[in-house]
């Protein structure tokens, strides 16, 4: 049975390893980190055949170093009233007499130590003694019945030493395989053994006996303390300890040490079922009959404490991984929302700019058709202004210069009334609409706040926009009519004068006047004739079209809006490439978090069936 539990052990310790292999691959524990945890291992497995270490801890001047001389039946270690062990003393079997050595930091074997030095190094009131550190152990080697079969003593600083910390005995703690908890019968259960046997537990530490000492101190006094008394002391603080061991109320043994060597037998009726020799024995005993279930339980306690940290490893680096992830989600869906924003913001900027471009084209070509009917309207009027027909006739040189300049000034006063329309109706309304469309603009681009979380933030603000009117070229003139064309307007006027249609417009009016004598009638012919040419021209020359045109395409906005939405159209690219990217470290997160889970659920399993 104990080599088939050991083999357990020996398997499911190998099985540990290689989840420490594991860890180290998924990142969890480092090169180090495996180091000391398979040695902790290790020394779990080597640790069942070693020899049992048990331990004697309690208040300072509680009487274990009494107790462990009375075991092992000579006066090895000093004894003193007032706090004296200084360092961890342990007490082994050997077959010569006795050899003493001095382990600095638990490992370096500094020198021999001879009987009479001994209490230079433990006994903190002699002159020589000076301070050790808490690694620092002394090993007493010793011919005596009690440790001749694989027992270890350990003898400890008492709790609550004013010249120590509790560090050396919490140290000696971490390997002992049970242990004997030293108390005064004059203090015997106190606050400060209360604490100290609940932090016993703690470290799960089931085998522990409970010595009692000094019970000499009571039975000395049995005038003020009667036997009943004392067995009623007996009964109370069993009662109270008994709870506190696997081993019951055997566990629990009241003693006077000092009777061991004093020979005292006259007290020997409260004595005689716990003196030291049965004592002895019964620990003895106790430890022989249970060395290997002590020693698997103790195994399985090393274990349960390196699968606590295992746990603490693994979920600590499970939880960071699942708050990575939390943040890479919320990233992508920052992202995502960006780019829908941006997206969003496009399109409203866009249709935002449709909107302000057909309403200004709109007001822009009503108002120049407006206009160009109201010079239509008047053509009449300035016609009869520009030409006098009875002084045309009547004139024997009329130069074609002067008709050319004539017509000039009918062209100069459209071209007036358009720019006149242009300058106090179409430039303030494009001003206002413009204005306009920059608010808008401003608060579609402050409404969706976009910004792009990338290696460095970076934001989209809405440019100002440069909205100007440039007036030289935004007016196109009317161009001079051709020479040609005006003379065949006048062809199409005459009657029956065809051939003479490369004459001079001079000659032509000539004619017109001395050759044939037009009269009233025909000179009105020659006028509407003359109107209806205009018209056509400027009908022919699609003037509406070309002023409409000129001025929407002389306002400077989209250049500023190409600002935006190009910087919003990077966003979206950025956006969607970091989302990319977030994504590839979110899914290796996922594997991550996969492999950590197959890991934990791994630890679970073999520390379950350990357990």
């Amino acid at each position: 049975m104990e080599t088939s539990d050991k083999h357990i052990i020996l398997h499911n310790i190998n099985l540990a390893k290689n989840l420490l292999t594991d860890m180290k691959k998924a990142g969890i524990i480092d090169d180090k980190q495996v180091g000391k945890l398979t040695s902790s291992l290790s020394d779990v497995y080597m640790n069942l055949s070693k020899p049992l270490i048990v331990t004697l801890v309690g208040p300072f001047s509680s009487g274990k170093t009494t107790f462990i001389n009375a075991i092992i039946q000579e006066r090895v270690l000093p004894e003193r009233i007032l706090p004296c062990t200084g360092m961890v003393c342990k007490i082994g079997y050997c077959d010569s007499h006795l050899k003493i050595q001095y382990l600095e930091n638990g490992v370096k074997i500094k020198k021999e130590i001879r009987v009479d030095e001994l209490r230079s190094f433990v006994d903190i009131s002699d002159p020589a003694y000076r301070s050790r550190g808490i690694g620092d152990v002394l090993e007493i080697f010793h011919k005596n019945d009690f440790c001749a079969k694989d027992i270890v003593l350990v003898d400890t600083p008492g709790f609550n030493d004013p010249n120590f910390q509790d560090d050396m005995t919490n140290r000696a703690l971490e390997k002992a395989d049970a242990v004997i908890y030293c108390m005064s019968a004059i203090h015997a259960y106190s606050n400060t053994d209360v604490e100290k046997i609940k932090n016993l537990h703690q470290r799960k530490i089931d085998s522990i006996f409970y010595v009692v000492g000094f019970m000499d101190i009571l039975h000395s006094n049995d005038s003020d303390t009667g036997s009943d008394e004392i067995v009623s002391f007996k009964k109370m603080i069993t009662n109270k300890l008994a709870s506190h061991t696997s081993l019951g109320e055997d566990g629990v043994f009241f003693v006077s040490a000092i009777d061991e060597f004093n020979k005292i037998s006259k007290k020997t009726c409260i004595l005689d079922d716990n003196g030291i020799e049965k004592v002895r024995i019964k620990l003895w005993k106790y430890l022989q009959d249970n060395r290997m279930p002590i020693k698997m339980k103790n195994a399985r306690n090393h274990l349960s404490k390196i699968e606590t940290r295992l746990e603490k490893k693994i979920k600590a680096e499970l939880n960071s991984k699942k708050n990575e992830m939390s943040v890479y989600e919320k990233n992508i869906i920052s992202n995502q929302r960006n780019k829908e924003d941006a997206k969003k913001c496009m399109e409203a900027i866009s249709n935002s700019c449709a909107a302000y471009e057909e309403e200004v084209y709109s007001f822009v070509r009503v108002q120049i058709e407006t206009e160009l009917q109201n010079i239509m309207d008047n053509m009449d009027k300035w016609v009869d202004e520009v030409f006098d027909y009875t002084s045309i006739i009547s004139l024997s040189m009329f130069k074609s210069g002067e008709i050319q300049e004539k017509i000039d000034v009918i062209q100069r006063r459209s071209a007036e009334k358009i720019q006149k329309t242009i300058r106090e109706r179409i430039i303030p309304y494009i001003n206002t609409s413009t204005n306009k469309l920059q608010a808008d603009i401003q608060h579609l681009v402050e409404k969706y706040i976009i910004v792009v979380n990338l290696e460095n933030n970076q934001s989209v603000s809405s440019v100002a926009l440069h909205l100007n009117v440039k007036e030289s070229p935004l007016y196109p003139s009317f161009s001079p009519l051709p020479l040609a064309a005006t003379l065949v307007m006048l062809e199409k006027s005459a009657i029956g004068i065809t051939a003479l249609s490369f004459a001079p417009l001079v000659g032509i009016l000539a004619a017109l006047g001395l050759g044939m004598g037009l009269g009233i009638f025909q000179q009105k012919r020659i006028k509407r004739r003359m109107i209806t040419s205009i018209k056509e021209q400027l009908q022919s020359y699609s003037l509406v079209s070309r002023y409409v045109n000129a001025i929407m395409d002389s306002i400077q906005w989209k250049d500023s809006i190409s600002q935006i939405t190009s910087s919003l159209s990077k966003s979206v690219v950025k956006c969607d490439k970091h989302i990319d990217l977030l994504k590839k470290e979110r899914d290796a997160l996922v594997i991550d978090i996969n492999r950590i889970t197959e890991i934990e659920n791994e630890r679970e399993h073999l520390f379950g069936s350990i357990n």
